[in-house]
């Protein structure tokens, strides 16, 4: 069964810092017009930082969307154009939890919200952390914790660690790992 739609026509409807939305009309496998509403996304990067004794350097972060404090990844989107994303998650990295990674690997590329958006969040594996200073956007409020990769683990499996880069990272993490 064919289970594509064509693009027939395109209308920017925002065009913002982070993302810009547009409005396509499709014509769906059946024949019938549609329309679809979508993110167009800068991008972003995520680290999974790993200190050596085994613990996941996370942040705790308030997110206004959700109207809650989340723990995730430390993350961050791309400058618009066409930065570098392993340099972007050695910046964030920093930036965010006042670490240095000495090895830094890409490890996944992630679809965010494949529904309605075309984000991309290349997560990257950080080892070998050295402290630094944290340097944090002047927007930017968060705490940083450290914690045991198999009580983030359990946290996932609790529902307390809900966001999906930093579940998806865990998951991954824990499996490759036999955690």
């Amino acid at each position: 069964m064919e289970i594509e739609e064509k693009v027939i026509k395109t209308e920017k409807l925002f065009e913002g810092n982070i993302f810009d939305v547009r409005r396509d009309t499709v014509i769906l496998p059946n024949g019938k017009e549609a329309t679809r509403d979508n993110l167009e996304h800068c991008g972003a990067c995520a680290v999974f930082a790993v200190t050596n004794d085994n613990k996941l350097v996370l942040v705790k972060q308030y997110r206004s969307a959700i109207f809650d404090v989340t723990t995730e990844l430390p993350a961050g989107k791309l400058d618009k154009g066409n930065e570098d994303r392993t340099e972007a998650a050695m910046r964030e990295l920093e930036e965010e939890t006042g670490y240095k990674a000495g090895k830094i690997v890409h490890y996944f590329d992630m679809l965010s919200a494949v529904g309605y958006c075309d984000e991309v969040i290349s997560v990257y594996l950080a080892t070998d952390l050295k402290r630094t200073k944290q340097n944090l956007d002047d927007d930017e409020f968060l705490n940083v914790v450290e914690i045991d990769i198999k009580e983030c683990k359990d946290s996932v499996l609790k529902g307390e660690i809900r966001d999906a880069k930093t579940v998806a990272s865990i998951m991954r993490y824990c499996l490759e790992n036999n955690i």
